[in-house]
């Protein structure tokens, strides 16, 4: 168990059918490699049978399939399945190895993000022991080091802390090619991030060069999280730079990897991503479609999603009708002092990371001002230097008095809570 996992799982899927039957432990490795290559399907069936198949006194096995159960979910997005078998998680037997703490602690984490509980999430991996093979720190694989620094990483980012965020994924970014190939999942979860983080800083060029090289590697390897925060800072460094085709073509690259998936949060987040650059091209029919698309799976409420899934998706609809509206009302009014969204200003990109975590947070969390924070988080209504005029600020007005009581009043019950 070096970490490199993936010369063990290629040698595993070359065995005889009948021997890799005969063993549970084989058929257990057999599971993880259909999940690493995506063969979701397979893969459920393979935990469904094992679930009959391993005795109960075998308790490694048994939490080992546990956790091969609730990273499925992971890459389903699904962080309903993974509450549900969160007290089983939380029993970890005294014969679980370091890949298995270790997994044990990623999960875990990754699951009070998505509930909006950072400070429990960086709690979690700052008070686990080392992870040790042989004596030699376990940094690779999902289950390694490297893969939960990652993730407080992304805690910072949620909070809006960009600086903090970004000495995470850098130091990550510093061991993982210092590791090689047996860290690949690591980096490719903190090159996502960063590239998130570049784009924040207004440096979309820099963005671009450290994402367009890695983006396969993203989608084969990496968790849903990873590849949407990938694709959508791509789209959005692309369009500032003036490629408005590269930017449609990222999110259409999302909405492909989404649909093949059946990622709905992922697929909201292009298809509002695509409605909202066709409208700012005119193409209004394209926009019209993507919408139309984007308003069934708010309305069908996904059963895989969680509270977190249906609030971002409730976002994303309402962001993107209120996008239409106002580009309606551009039409009608003239232009305004403020940069179109069409063009290189920032004025035209997606609200900041720090912006959504903290509509996620005021939605769930008591006292006044919920609704403000959720619906500016939804319209993008932020503030960010132009790369052009160096020193102005270019507001996004578009979320005036009455777009704001119109929002209020139409916004999901969920985001209001």
């Amino acid at each position: 168990m070096s970490g490199n996992i993936r010369g063990l799982l290629g040698l595993v899927r070359q065995l005889p059918p009948k021997e890799i039957q005969s063993r549970v432990l084989l058929r257990l490795w057999m599971a993880r490699s259909q999940l690493f290559a995506r063969e979701l399907q397979a893969c459920a069936a393979s935990i469904d049978d094992l679930q009959n198949d391993i005795p109960a006194h075998d308790l490694a096995n048994r939490y080992a399939l546990i956790l091969l159960r609730a990273s499925y979910a992971i890459q389903r997005d699904d962080a309903r399945a993974v509450e549900a078998i969160r007290e089983l998680l939380s029993a970890v037997p005294e014969a679980a190895d370091a890949s298995m703490i270790g997994g044990h602690n990623n999960i875990l984490t990754w699951l009070h993000l998505r509930h909006g509980e950072y400070a429990e999430g960086r709690r979690i991996q700052r008070e686990a022991p080392p992870l040790l093979v042989n004596g030699a720190p376990l940094l690779g694989t999902a289950g390694g080091a490297l893969q939960g620094e990652g993730l407080v990483g992304l805690s910072y980012a949620l909070e809006g802390d960009v600086v903090e965020s970004e000495r995470c994924y850098r130091d990550v970014l510093f061991k993982a090619e210092r590791n090689g190939v047996a860290c690949h999942e690591a980096n490719c979860f903190a090159t996502a991030c960063l590239g998130e983080i570049l784009y924040e800083l207004n440096d979309p060029a820099g963005a671009i060069r450290l994402l367009e090289t890695k983006v396969d590697l993203l989608e084969r390897i990496s968790i849903p999280d990873s590849v949407l925060r990938a694709l959508t800072a791509l789209s959005d460094a692309s369009w500032i730079c003036g490629h408005e085709l590269d930017s449609l073509a990222y999110l259409q690259r999302l909405e492909e990897y989404a649909s093949n998936l059946s990622l709905d949060r992922l697929l909201a987040a292009g298809l509002a991503g695509l409605a909202r650059r066709r409208l700012q091209r005119g193409e209004f029919e394209k926009a019209k479609s993507d919408l139309a698309r984007l308003v069934a799976i708010d309305t069908r409420r996904p059963a895989r999603s969680d509270a977190f899934a249906l609030d971002e998706i409730g976002l994303l609809s309402g962001r993107a009708h209120r996008d239409r509206r106002s580009r309606r009302g551009r039409r009608s009014a003239g232009p305004t002092d403020c940069a179109e969204p069409g063009s290189r200003s920032p004025a035209g990109r997606r609200p900041s990371r720090h912006a959504e975590g903290l509509g996620r947070r005021s939605a769930r969390s008591p006292g006044g001002g919920e609704e403000f924070s959720v619906l500016r988080a939804a319209s993008g209504a932020s503030t960010r230097s132009c790369p052009e005029h160096s020193g102005r600020q270019c507001a996004d007005r578009s979320l005036d008095s009455k777009t704001f009581e119109g929002r209020t009043a139409r916004s999901p019950a969920c985001l209001l809570r």
